[in-house]
């Protein structure tokens, strides 16, 4: 398989205490996702190695078409806001690859 040229990333400082609760959220969210959109490569989230509330997830997809739809979907807005009102700040954004090996 070709690898991906398109991606979705966040950024996401999550609420004191509310880091298992944010993770079990993203995964619902990503599984939907997995399960109801076409073109989702993958999807990861990391975490910080001290444990703390700073998160990075990005996701590919094989156009930007296909995530255009995700993103425009109202289960998308529902899904995400959940996820988002666990968190401090969320920088988010759509992105193409630039280099890769």
């Amino acid at each position: 398989m070709a690898s991906s040229e398109k991606w979705a990333s966040g950024q996401w400082i999550v609420k004191a205490g509310s880091e298992d609760e944010f993770v079990e959220r993203w995964r619902a969210w990503l599984s939907w996702t997995k399960d109801n959109c076409a073109g989702l490569r993958s999807a990861t989230l990391i975490r910080a190695e001290d444990g703390g509330q700073r998160f990075i997830s990005f996701s590919d997809w094989d156009d930007a078409s296909t995530r255009a739809a995700w993103e425009g979907s109202d289960e998308f807005r529902e899904k995400m806001g959940a996820v988002r009102e666990l968190c401090e700040d969320v920088q988010s954004g759509n992105y193409e690859l630039a280099a890769g090996f």
